[in-house]
């Protein structure tokens, strides 16, 4: 598959991953010259009109989206029998990765990472879009640090009556992640995403799963059965306000869970970062936590906890009353003194209702459109967020790409609705950091690079020849150390790769064994690479019949050859008649018959003869070669045989 071009325009380069119906490779995008990701439907699946469906489905869904925090789709289509889907590349970790190799992430990156997910699924919903596999693993870390939302491959309409269980009662979607209601069957929704995303909250923030288990059901009931073990409980460094976030998002009842993406954000911004006029949220109690039958959150709304501190007060006042369960025994008891704190009690109960309900109308402020900010200069975005009747925060940091001075980037995307007043967090540009780049000349390759990638510089290596350094060891470097550069500018680092290797005059290695060969090579300071084996006629079984060098080329010292064998069935044998009378000249002579052929080169016959003896053998060769008669060492006469 790889090398295939689908639509004459993108070229299939790698394979990167497979899933339980597609098969994802890396692409280039010929026409618009960049790299995409391509997902493949399996072969098994391609006359299943139902995974087809499914397949075009998930192309047509996410292709309606446009979020700076949902992967695009770009094109998708089907050739030669194969349906395809073209992805934006986004070259970065998953979400799940990271987890891995950080362990528990601090509170405010956890949030971070969190608002950016529910600001997409936020906007997957508002679109009718279903996300049904919310997972680190579908969570990408693009190169400028923003988080991707990826692989919508189960997606779904809110109308759609999707099961879990499919034909093959396999479980869609990851059984870590799971909401309970996907387990049992019934429809799917969008509070089914939020559980999946307070589950990845929850793993973000513990460095570990709710739920775990031998089997893919086991873990899977226990989404349906288990109470969860709060993330405060699991890490203390959780906030006991984020576990009450991620309790109520993973309620077994949709019906108690937040109704959006959006009010999730807004709970976990009002622990982590404080919200204008906001109120401390409410402590859980330990029944709360514990007891599953209790159905209810405190809010971290500041709506909810005004109502509920109102609700208390009433709640104290009333404490003492008799019973009004008999009325009538009521009446007979009361007293003036009765009757007017009665009349208190009432007029207290009235004036609460009018304070719920202005607490209401406050809080009931109209929607508000945020503009965009980025890349305008700092005082003129904080005159727009004013003019909005919003609150702004300034943060500076650098940046290579953003002019001093001009706004870098703002927590809250373009066209979100917030309520007025709301705070905007605006990121404005100190311009390029100017670092000292340190002095690497000497250091081995290995601790030049670390030194460099901690004082956050990109490294290049080179090689070359040197005479004078050890194989290995920085010989030069640009820019040069103690300059200033760029943080997160590239260093050229030059490493010494030794003495030039001379230049060895390859010879021929047709016909040796294995054995042979490799002493040849050693003597010529050269090495065996690869050993393949061929079908050959002419040689017989463990002769070299092919190699990679030719005779005559020249190579550096310490090149490795490969070689090929011969793994028979070998050239066929004949028989050459050999006479030849020796001098009359009184004298004792050495005669020698050598053959040279496919086989190499061998003595067939020496001994010694007396002058005059005529000497007649049948000499045996294999394909073609030549016959060579030596007296006394001289060759005496030749012939070609075939």
């Amino acid at each position: 598959m790889i090398g295939k071009i689908f639509n004459n325009r993108y070229e299939l380069l790698e394979k990167i991953g497979s899933g339980g119906t597609a098969i994802v490779y890396k692409g280039y995008d010929k026409r618009l010259n960049r790299m995409v990701t391509v997902k493949i439907l399996r072969d098994e699946y391609n006359n299943e009109s139902a995974f087809v469906h499914r397949f075009e489905h998930e192309a047509q869904a996410i292709a309606s989206l446009s979020h700076g925090n949902i992967v695009n789709v770009y094109d998708f289509g089907s050739e030669d029998k194969l349906h395809y889907i073209v992805i934006e590349f986004v070259e970065g970790e998953t979400l799940k990765n990271y987890i891995n190799r950080k362990g528990a992430l601090p509170v405010a990156e956890a949030a971070s990472i969190m608002y950016q997910i529910l600001d997409a699924l936020g906007y997957a919903h508002s679109n009718g879009i279903i996300h049904r596999d919310v997972k680190p693993q579908n969570i990408l870390f693009a190169k400028d640090g923003r988080v991707k939302v990826a692989d919508f491959g189960i997606a779904a309409g809110p109308n759609d009556l999707t099961q879990t269980y499919d034909n093959n009662a396999r479980i869609m979607g990851s059984v870590h992640y799971i909401s309970p209601e996907q387990v049992q069957g019934y429809n799917v929704t969008e509070k089914s995403d939020i559980y999946s995303a307070g589950v990845v909250f929850y793993e973000m923030l513990t460095g570990q799963l709710p739920f775990t288990g031998d089997t893919p059901i086991s873990v899977a009931m226990k989404h349906v059965q288990n109470e969860l073990n709060p993330p405060h409980r699991v890490n203390p460094k959780v906030p006991v306000g984020l576990s009450y976030v991620i309790m109520r998002a993973m309620r077994k009842s949709p019906d108690i869970r937040y109704a959006t993406a959006q009010e999730m954000a807004d709970s976990i911004r009002s622990v982590v970062e404080g919200m204008p006029n906001q109120p401390a949220p409410i402590a859980p109690t330990e029944k709360e936590i514990n007891n599953e039958d209790t159905r209810e959150l405190v809010d971290i709304n500041a709506k909810e906890v005004r109502k509920r501190r109102v609700e208390e007060r009433i709640d104290e006042r009333m404490k003492g009353l008799p019973s009004t369960a008999n009325p009538r025994v009521v009446q007979k008891k009361l007293n003036k003194k009765n009757v007017s704190i009665l009349a208190g009690i009432i007029m207290l109960l009235a004036l609460a209702v009018i304070g719920i309900k202005l607490i209401d109308t406050v809080l009931e402020t109209p929607d508000i459109s945020v503009p965009s900010v980025v890349g305008l200069p700092l005082e003129e975005a904080k005159e727009t967020l004013k003019s909005y009747d919003l609150a702004y925060l300034v943060i500076e940091d650098y940046s290579a790409d953003v002019p001093e001075g001009n706004i870098m980037e703002q927590d809250i995307a373009e066209g979100m609705m917030v309520k007025k007043g709301r705070e905007v967090k605006i990121t404005v540009s100190l311009g390029i950091k100017l670092t000292r780049v340190p002095n690497v000349v000497g250091y081995t390759k290995e601790a030049a690079g670390d030194e460099l990638r901690n004082n956050k510089f990109v490294v290049v290596f080179e090689e070359v020849y040197d005479t004078q350094a050890d194989q290995g060891t920085v010989i030069r470097q640009n820019p040069v150390g103690g300059s200033q550069a760029a943080e997160k500018s590239t260093v050229t680092v030059t490493v010494s790769s030794g003495a030039q290797p001379a230049e060895i005059t390859m010879i021929s290695l047709k016909g040796k064994t294995l054995a042979e060969a490799k002493t040849v090579l050693t003597d010529m300071l050269l090495a065996v690479g690869k050993v393949d084996y061929a079908e050959s006629n002419d040689y017989a079984q463990g002769k070299v019949i092919g190699q990679s060098v030719a005779a005559g080329q020249n190579v550096d010292e310490g090149t490795a050859i490969n070689l090929t064998l011969s793994q028979g069935p070998g050239p066929v044998a004949k028989l050459a008649s050999v006479s030849y009378a020796v001098p009359d000249d009184g004298l004792e002579h050495t005669v020698r018959i050598v053959v040279e052929d496919a086989q190499g080169s061998r003595e067939a016959y020496s001994a010694k003869a007396a002058s005059g003896t005529y000497i007649s053998k049948e000499i045996t060769f294999y394909n073609s070669g030549k016959i060579k008669v030596y007296l006394d060492g001289e060759l005496v006469d030749e012939a070609t045989v075939s």
